[in-house]
């Protein structure tokens, strides 16, 4: 299904304080599928969790590749986070009179968890790609330098379900909204746990998402 996506999170290295990681990941899109894999490491300091990360993704049916690199800052109730985007490829003809390759660009993303409510998740979101022709609502027409805003919204009724909605607005005045739903499977962690609701405010401090995805 289009915008179906799964990823394997694994910990390299892990003392408590001091985290290596690599992700797996593959990822159904209008335009085909997306592989990525990724490294990061992430340490405490203080009540943060600061990191970094690099990928490389890969659009398989168009052999498309991009890197990147990230930057995150997460506390226990805000997450921050900020990536940047480099085509790693030439250009690709995609017609007799058209070449494509994927769009060099950012994204700055913040996360809230309220603290009242420990199921609710808020984010926020701006990103811009440059270029002529960049599509990004992969609708088929492209703009000049885009930029959209995200708002979202997540909710987590067991650690091992969290349903997502989103909005986002593009300057242009194109939107899209979406709908998702993640499972998020532990190794480890009897699914006892996964399926209590008591346990979302664990899973969802500092301490409990260091394995989370970036």
């Amino acid at each position: 299904f289009t915008g179906s996506r799964g990823s394997w999170f694994v910990p390299l290295q892990d003392n408590d304080r001091y985290l290596t990681w690599s992700q797996l990941g593959l990822t159904q899109q209008d335009n085909g599928l997306v592989s990525n894999v990724g490294v990061g490491q992430r340490w405490a300091r203080g009540n943060w969790l600061v990191g970094y990360n690099t990928f490389y993704d890969n659009l398989l049916d168009e052999n498309l590749q991009r890197a990147g690199f990230g930057a995150e800052a997460w506390g226990e109730y805000l997450r921050l986070s900020a990536n940047f985007y480099q085509p790693f490829a030439a250009w690709h003809e995609q017609t007799a009179t058209q070449e494509q390759r994927m769009a060099r660009g950012y994204d700055l993303t913040a996360r809230m968890r309220m603290p009242f409510y420990q199921h609710l998740n808020t984010s926020v979101s701006l990103e811009q790609y440059f270029g002529d022709r960049v599509d990004l609502f992969n609708s088929g027409t492209g703009y000049h330098n885009p930029v959209a805003l995200s708002l979202g919204l997540n909710y987590t009724p067991v650690p091992l379900v969290t349903v997502t909605a989103q909005h986002k607005q593009g300057e242009s005045g194109e939107n899209q909204n979406n709908l998702g739903l993640n499972l998020n499977y532990r190794f480890g962690v009897p699914l006892k746990k996964q399926l209590s609701a008591g346990e979302v405010a664990e899973s969802q401090s500092l301490r409990g998402s260091r394995y989370d995805n970036p």
